[in-house]
């Protein structure tokens, strides 16, 4: 037996079950629609029974809905869980990690100005306790990030008093 659909690994269910034959709309049910008369003792019947059948398919399709419902929101908080752990796994992995104290320290001294003559430096700069440059902002990243900037001494050394 093949099936036309695709079927739920978890539970089991066919996407082409149906449960619920709705039929075509006839001239005859486009009367009734439109009109007030009466059904026949035969179309009453029918019609019964395909509402109670109608009204239990609308049950299952709402439970059904209800548990899809339910497994969409586990498989989005698993995507969530995922995308942060890869996340900070991709962050442990930056290059910057991986760079010497050394080049480190040139990087620092160069962007805290200490590569440029004294006048070119503080004529864009603030003043020098001013703690949103740097070095001060250097040593707030991370404790390797902080210790070079204690153990550069040279990046303390330049003092603009306004």
């Amino acid at each position: 037996m093949t099936d036309s659909g695709l079927r739920c690994p978890s539970c089991g269910h066919l996407s082409s079950d149906v449960r619920l034959s709705i039929p075509d709309e006839t001239p005859r049910i486009n009367k009734l629609l439109t009109s007030n008369d009466r059904p026949t003792q035969s179309e009453e019947r029918h019609f019964q029974h395909f509402v109670v059948q109608g009204e239990s398919e609308i049950q299952y399709l709402e439970t059904r809905m209800a548990q899809v419902r339910g497994l969409f929101n586990n498989l989005k908080t698993e995507l969530e869980r995922a995308t942060e752990a890869v996340k900070e796994y991709k962050s442990m992995l930056n290059p910057v990690r991986r760079l010497p104290f050394e080049i480190l320290r040139e990087i620092f001294l160069y962007g805290a100005g200490m590569r440029m003559e004294a006048g070119s430096h503080f004529a864009s700069s603030s003043h020098s306790m001013d703690v949103a440059s740097p070095p001060w902002v250097y040593g707030r990243v991370c404790s390797s990030w902080k210790e070079v900037t204690v153990r550069t001494p040279l990046l303390w050394t330049r003092i603009k008093v306004v």
